[in-house]
């Protein structure tokens, strides 16, 4: 039989970002193998760094103030409730470094999956918003042949059966699967 159809990868995306930002730090060349976890793009993060460290300074001061309360309160020479306050601040301090590393991690986009990149869709110095399409990233190792027979010819087809395909992209080559 013979059918016309097309190739599909099973792993493709447009890799995008979570997260709006500017002057994104391009690190790919277009059309280039990556493997998963290769950083792509870099959205600027300095007043992020700048809470990090901040979060960071507040959570030693506040780490210090609640060992000195329990020491304290443990001899009896402070009350409970300072011990609970100290301990709020350290936990306030803590969450805030966590939510601004993940404020960081979120502009460093990260290949998902080792596969091959197409044409980039930004350019140094762009604004990103949210869901902006960066480029595509497709993984080559396996792909389906979505093709059509007529009714007619479909009862010869049977699951298992070796499917021999040809493609315009490498003429007179053959690919079984």
């Amino acid at each position: 039989l013979t059918a016309v159809g097309e190739l599909a990868a099973v792993h493709q995306v447009n890799v995008t970002t979570d997260v709006n930002g500017r002057d994104p730090n391009i690190k790919f060349p277009d059309s280039s193998h990556v493997k998963a976890g290769t950083p792509l793009v870099q959205l600027f993060d300095g007043p992020d760094q700048g809470d990090l460290a901040n979060y960071k300074a507040q959570a030693t001061v506040a780490k210090l103030s609640l060992e000195r309360a329990q020491q304290l309160a443990a001899r009896q020479f402070g009350p409970q409730a300072t011990v609970d306050q100290a301990q709020a601040a350290y936990d306030q301090a803590n969450a805030g470094i966590a939510k601004t590393e993940a404020i960081i991690s979120q502009k460093l986009v990260r290949a998902p999956f080792d596969g091959e990149l197409g044409v980039r869709h930004v350019e140094v110095g762009q604004f990103l918003t949210a869901g902006t399409q960066i480029v595509s990233l497709t993984d080559l190792s396996t792909l389906y042949a979505n093709f059509t027979v007529t009714e007619k010819d479909s009862g010869q087809l049977k699951v298992g059966q070796v499917v021999r395909i040809a493609v315009d992209a490498y003429p007179g080559r053959t690919f079984d699967g």
